[in-house]
């Protein structure tokens, strides 16, 4: 399989990732080749002018199998369709490489040949560390601006959600400057947009040199830049100077003329800063943001090139604490969760296959709330596995329902999300499949998805939870694969039945050609492991039609159907009719009549 979207690729060399890895020739017995092995994954097998691999496991079983098999010529064993990779191999031939392999051989790993004159002949590349190099990069693609290698708008958004969610009770405040540059218009319409794209470059460069280490830096628009940090409390006619004196450093830094640029290409900038309540919660972030926004326009309309530190606090949604977010428990207790269920559309059947589980809060005093407010109570409560659990119970019994009344036309699979807490659960296989079990639903139609920021160390601390879940039917989703750097490793080591790639992708594939391209590099890589692959956050028919002209499996988004109750969904699943043309009707059915 030809993956030519891989020259798009961050191109590195893989040699530093590869372990030692010592050659003995073809005749060499079983039992010689394994005092060779030491440490080593596997040894390189030479005989005249071919090269091939023979793995630590299958000399160790040699060797448990008696003397006299261990006298068996190494080479009876090696692999000689190996491929064999030069020392400055790219990340983008690495992975061509694994995919390219037999099944049986795809995750043995790969060959480098060491350099001409160079101290190693081999080294040997693990086909794990290569997929853990290519998340690097895509998570990379996925969260930098292109142009000045910051984090972009949604990235910054989800680490700052992250920042506030661990700020209650630490006694520091979350405070945030925007930037707007004040000439770039004029400077893309006198000099041409290289010299403002070298504007903004500089700028960065300059931004990045006065932050602090911890701070979040990001551009988040043509000529906007933000910087978000926390600071201890402290009070107010303090924090107010504080804030005044960060935002200022940035200005001065800003203020400096750049010797790298025309000198007609200098801006100045309008800067405004607000800064959170004492111990406020994830829910203000957005008014927050909101507050800095409307300082740096304060900034802007008194004639820029200055710093505007909001007055007053930022009004947020949840002052009360006994409202949020410290009552996950009470919600599960009184019945206030409830469950919308989004389609997943299998585009060669034309046909809902699965739906996702997506959980809400009918909270009594802000109406419904969405999942972020949801988890971040229940991260805050520590209720996740008890919410974990509660959601597989619900809508597996939702699947039961639609199976005895539709028959052939309930969905094939229920997709319910776990927390990184609940797969930490030492009795996690246990529970699931007690829940499953109650439910009375075949494990086969259940799909557990794993959120991106399962990290490898978290799937392989729980073997025998995620073996006994996958021995008893239950299949495996990674969720959001592209958007960080853990996903696509759990390829080598988890027997996954889906990959869904991340929203931020196909939001970008009509206006990035690197997007498309990463998304057909997923897609690929799917159907060479012989895995469904769902495209999530379709919102667009050009995203769609991009989508099957690529041959993605699934789809999944607002453009298909949004998240609705279950009453919504069956009436969906009611009326749909087999074939290509039922590709698009869902959506009309949430549609206000």
């Amino acid at each position: 399989m030809r993956l030519s979207v891989l020259a798009l690729a961050e191109e590195r060399p893989m040699w530093e990732l590869a372990g030692p890895g010592g050659a003995v020739a073809a005749h060499c017995s079983c039992a010689e080749a394994d005092g060779v092995l030491g440490t080593a994954s596997g040894l390189v097998v030479v005989e005249a002018d071919r090269v091939g691999f023979v793995s630590r496991r299958q000399l160790q079983q040699r060797s448990i199998l008696g003397r006299t098999r261990s006298r068996t010529p190494v080479g009876r064993l090696a692999d000689w369709s190996a491929p064999v990779l030069p020392s400055s191999v790219t990340l983008a031939a690495a992975v061509e490489a694994v995919l390219s392999r037999p099944e049986e051989h795809r995750y043995d790993d790969l060959l480098l040949r060491g350099p001409a004159g160079g101290a190693e002949a081999w080294r040997l590349l693990p086909a794990g560390a290569v997929l853990e190099a290519l998340a690097v990069s895509m998570a990379r693609r996925a969260s930098r601006d292109e142009l000045t290698g910051l984090l972009n708008r949604s990235a910054f958004f989800e680490h700052l959600h992250e920042v506030s969610l661990g700020l209650p009770g630490t006694g520091r405040r979350l405070a945030v400057v925007f930037f707007d540059l004040d000439r770039l218009k004029h400077v893309n319409d006198t000099l041409g947009h290289n010299v403002g794209d070298a504007l903004l470059v500089s700028v960065a460069r300059r931004l990045k040199a006065a932050s602090h280490p911890g701070d979040l830096l990001a551009r988040i628009g043509g000529d906007e830049f933000v910087v978000a940090l926390t600071v201890p409390n402290g009070s107010d006619s303090d924090l107010h100077a504080l804030l005044h004196r960060i935002a200022g450093r940035y200005l001065a830094v800003l203020r400096r003329p750049d010797p790298a640029l025309d000198e007609r290409a200098r801006s100045s900038a309008s800067l405004g800063a607000a800064l959170s309540p004492r111990d406020a919660g994830p829910g203000g972030v957005e008014t927050l943001l909101r507050e800095a926004d409307l300082a740096m326009y304060g900034a802007k309309q008194a004639g820029g090139d200055r710093v505007v530190v909001s007055s007053l606090p930022p009004l947020f949604d949840d002052p009360d604490p006994d409202r949020m977010p410290h009552s996950m428990h009470r919600a599960l207790a009184q019945d206030e969760l409830v469950l919308h269920y989004q389609p997943i559309l299998d585009l060669g059947e034309g046909r809902i296959s699965a739906v996702e589980a997506l959980i809400r809060w009918q909270h009594p005093s802000d109406g419904l709330l969405g999942a972020e407010r949801v988890l971040a109570a229940a991260s805050a409560d520590n209720a996740l596995v008890e919410m974990d659990l509660w959601v597989l119970r619900r809508a597996l019994g939702q699947l039961r329902e639609w199976s005895d009344r539709l028959g052939e036309r309930a969905p094939d699979w229920m997709n319910v999300n776990l927390s990184t807490v609940t797969l930490a659960n030492p009795d996690l296989a246990a529970e699931v499949l007690r829940v499953i079990a109650e439910c009375g639903v075949p494990t086969s139609r259940v799909r557990l998805e794993l959120p991106e920021t399962t990290t490898l160390d978290l799937a392989e601390g729980a073997p025998e939870q995620l073996t006994a879940l996958l021995e008893a039917g239950v299949q495996l989703s990674l969720d959001d694969v592209g958007a960080g750097t853990s996903s696509l490793r759990h390829l080598a080591t988890l027997p996954v039945a889906e990959m869904k790639i991340d929203h931020s992708f196909i939001g970008r594939m009509a206006v990035d050609d690197r997007a498309r391209a990463v998304v057909e590099m997923l897609t690929n890589l799917a159907r060479g492991l012989s895995i469904t692959v769902t495209a999530e956050g379709v919102e667009a028919v050009d995203q769609l039609r991009q989508l099957m002209e690529l041959g993605v499996d699934h789809v999944q988004g607002y453009f298909v159907a949004p998240p609705a109750p279950a009453a919504v969904v069956e009436a969906v699943l009611t009326a749909q009719q087999l074939g290509v043309g039922a590709t698009l009707f869902p959506r009309t059915f949430f549609l206000p009549g």
